[in-house]
């Protein structure tokens, strides 16, 4: 995924509520596939996947931590961290008030037989304003 084109710019903004909204022209021109929502009473379009990367332990690591569907780019601050992105070391990670962190977009990266197109946004560094908790 670090080689795909960057074909979006990416605007990050944080409500002092704590809504992350991710906005980035791409949103609707993904192509989209169908995957089972968490209830799994529905299906579900979706056709991007945010990332968040983060210092750990001396290092910079990141991951995925939803599904995006076309024109939906904000979701609930306290769903970025180690819980959603369920892969370590990011597992049991959560961000802290004045943590430095990196945002992008991705076409679906999440699970390679998800994969819908090559193409994602810059990277955004970000302050982290709040501990959602």
């Amino acid at each position: 995924m670090s080689n795909w084109p960057v074909t979006s710019t990416l605007k990050v903004s944080i409500s002092a509520s704590g809504k992350v909204c991710l906005n980035f022209a791409d949103t609707t021109n993904w192509p989209t596939r169908t995957i089972k929502h968490t209830s799994g009473t529905k299906n579900v379009e979706v056709n991007a996947n945010p990332w968040v990367f983060a210092y750990i332990n001396g290092q910079w690591h990141g991951g995925t931590w939803e599904w995006m569907t076309p024109g939906g780019t904000c979701t609930r601050g306290k769903v970025v961290s180690g819980d959603h992105v369920k892969k370590s070391p990011m597992r049991s990670w959560d961000p802290k008030k004045g943590e430095t962190l990196y945002f992008m977009v991705s076409a679906l990266a999440r699970f390679a037989g998800h994969v819908n197109h090559k193409a994602r946004t810059d990277l955004v560094k970000v302050v982290w304003p709040e501990d959602y908790d």
